[in-house]
């Protein structure tokens, strides 16, 4: 399997495309860091890392026991991630993991082209004026979508096209794209994908995100805009 990007590498990830400190947060210890954060940042980690699934019930006591805290944080982070999207309330049941229909994952794609198509576009125009810090994180963010697709682990690729954009995004400058695309539901939805894509798809995944790669380090601007609608539209067809 390839390396996954777990919370550490997010943490730091994160830190660098909000524009924060990379010593602060993203090397805070777990204790300097609340512990409703913790709650929504370890139930999102445990669906992506596959600890949870689709449809599981979250128990309150569970949780307070799992990240040794009392239940008025846990009662505060499932509500929160009630609000992202990513659990939603049962009567007589309680809380669980969201589950998703094909045609709703079609809505998300169809809201994530409209957005990450930005970051693309805005990557493609900035890209000459890079630093070398810059240019070796986009590099490696598709070496790493390669080591995936060659292990052919779903979840890993699309953990790696999520943590792409990601650089994509940190690199056209624009911190509310940014701060969006790294709001819990993005990851959450994300990580739904893989039991849909790439599907039938694997070979034409990795090269259209190829296409979108090299158009974006060329600053071809247009090149790399259509080659990502096209990718997204086409993965939209193989969902449906």
């Amino acid at each position: 399997m390839s390396p996954r990007v777990h919370a550490p590498l997010q943490l730091a990830t994160e830190a660098a495309y909000s524009g924060r400190d990379d010593v602060s947060e993203a090397s805070a210890k777990p204790s300097e860091i609340s512990h409703v954060d913790r709650l929504v940042r370890g139930i999102i980690d445990g669906f992506r890392e596959g600890r949870y699934q689709p449809g599981e019930r979250l128990v309150a006591a569970d949780l307070a026991a799992q990240f040794n805290v009392s239940r008025a944080p846990v009662r505060e982070a499932l509500a929160i991630l009630v609000g992202e999207g990513v659990v939603e309330i049962k009567k007589n049941y309680g809380a669980r993991i969201r589950t998703f229909s094909i045609d709703e994952l079609v809505e998300i794609m169809e809201v994530t082209e409209a957005a990450l198509v930005l970051g693309v576009r805005r990557c493609a125009e900035r890209i000459s004026t890079a630093s070398l810090e810059e240019l070796a994180r986009l590099d490696g963010s598709f070496e790493q979508m390669e080591a995936a697709w060659h292990a052919h682990d779903a979840a890993d690729f699309v953990d790696s096209i999520y943590y792409f954009h990601n650089v994509v995004n940190a690199i056209a400058g624009n911190r509310f794209l940014g701060f969006v695309y790294q709001r819990p539901h993005f990851a959450f939805f994300n990580r739904h994908l893989a039991a849909a894509l790439p599907g039938p798809g694997w070979d034409e995944y990795l090269d259209s995100y190829r296409r979108v790669y090299n158009s974006i380090r060329k600053g071809q601007v247009h090149a790399a805009q259509a080659a990502f609608s096209a990718h997204m539209q086409w993965a939209i067809s193989l969902m449906k």
